[in-house]
């Protein structure tokens, strides 16, 4: 079964990966998608292009450009997002395990449930997110809400999913919904 972990940015994704990782161990494969960012961002034909693209190919500088402008913001997205859906979809054909997790931010951004059997959107409300990136990020209220608004609502994400975790609040309760929800995988249920 493969399974897609998404929300939004300052949710706790991150937090809810690793912890399904320590529940389901070696029952699993895992794939972070940002982690396949980091390491395009370290290839030597990535470094060339984005260089070509943006004058840097560094990512704190690259953010910097483009989200502050939308036009390049696509000519990023455009270009790193086809490589880093092809290795999604070769990672998904070669899992050999009886689950697959996948933590990737952006499934309805890029149109990605195609991929997945079942889908687990992890919650919070846009202020919680703004207020956990600002502390996180060191940003600013507005870089914070501008880094929001650039991905789908998380109300209409957690609309669209099969399951949803609520993270707004203490973790141990976000824990619990976890293991809840991975129960009812394992059950075939809904």
């Amino acid at each position: 079964m493969i399974i897609g972990l998404t929300g939004s940015i300052g949710v706790g994704k991150s937090k809810i990966f690793e912890f399904i990782k320590n529940i389901l161990k070696d029952k699993s494969s895992y794939v972070d998608a940002d982690k396949i960012t980091a390491e395009l961002y370290e290839m030597e034909e990535v470094k060339s292009k984005l260089y070509s693209l943006f004058g840097t190919f560094d990512k704190k500088e690259i953010s910097k450009i483009v989200f502050n402008d939308k036009e390049k913001l696509s000519i990023l997205n455009k270009y790193m997002h086809k490589i880093i859906i092809e290795r999604l979809e070769k990672e998904i054909e070669n899992s050999e395990k009886e689950y697959m997790v996948l933590d990737v931010p952006l499934i309805y951004e890029l149109n990605l449930e195609y991929l997945f059997d079942k889908i687990i959107v992890v919650y919070a409300p846009k202020e919680t997110q703004i207020e956990r990136i600002m502390k996180r990020n060191s940003l600013s209220y507005e870089e914070s809400i501008s880094r929001v608004e650039k991905q789908i609502d998380i109300e209409i994400k957690k609309e669209k999913a099969d399951y949803v975790i609520d993270n707004s609040a203490d973790i141990s309760n976000s824990y619990i919904n976890t293991l809840d929800i991975l129960m009812k995988i394992e059950l075939g249920g809904k």
